[in-house]
C-alpha cells in the first residue's frame, strides 16, 4: 500500500516499510501549524519530569521546546513521530 497523505497532514501507513502495528505519521504546511501548538502543550506538561531524568540543563530543553514552536515558520520543516498499535487476540 503507497503512502498517502490525508487531508490532516498525517499519512496512512507504507507496509513495505513499517511493522505490524506501526503507523508513521508526518505533519509538514498547515497541518504542521495545527499539529505543533497541541505537541508543544504534551511537551511543556512534561518538562518538569524530563529536567529530573536529564543531564541536559533546563535552559537547553526550553530552547527546544521553542525550536518546535517555530517549525512551521521554518521553510521545509516537517515533524513526525510513529504509533504503535498493539493487537490483542482471545
Amino acid at each position: 500500500m503507497p503512502e498517502a497523505a490525508s487531508p490532516s497532514g498525517s499519512r496512512t501507513p507504507d507496509s513495505s516499510r513499517s511493522t505490524p502495528g506501526e503507523r508513521p505519521f508526518t505533519y509538514s504546511g498547515d497541518a504542521l501549524a495545527r499539529q505543533v501548538p497541541y505537541v508543544a502543550a504534551v511537551v511543556e506538561s512534561t518538562l518538569p519530569a524530563v529536567v529530573g531524568m536529564t543531564d541536559a540543563s533546563t535552559s537547553l530543553i526550553e530552547q527546544g521546546l521553542e525550536d518546535l514552536r517555530a517549525l512551521p515558520s521554518t521553510p521545509g520543516s516537517a515533524m513526525g513521530w510513529d504509533v504503535h498499535k498493539a493487537h490483542a487476540r482471545r
